[in-house]
């Protein structure tokens, strides 16, 4: 967020935090999620495919969801 600070001059604040598998928070709240499933991040992606941890999912990790389920 960027605001003004009123001596001619900006302020800046992060909003968020990156939701990637670069982020070892992100990496620790998603195997907390899944603790039966370490293969759930695979070389810092979502089931080694994705590399955005919170985005729509694609049809290819719902067919192996359904398939593993």
């Amino acid at each position: 967020m960027v605001s003004e600070n009123g001596h001619k001059g900006w302020n800046t604040e992060v909003l968020t935090r990156p939701h990637n598998g670069e982020n070892p928070l992100e990496i620790e709240r998603v195997l907390n999620e899944h603790p039966d499933e370490p293969e759930c991040i695979l070389d810092g992606r979502v089931l080694g495919a994705i590399a955005p941890f919170r985005c729509m999912s694609h049809p290819y990790l719902e067919i192996y969801c359904s398939l593993t389920a």
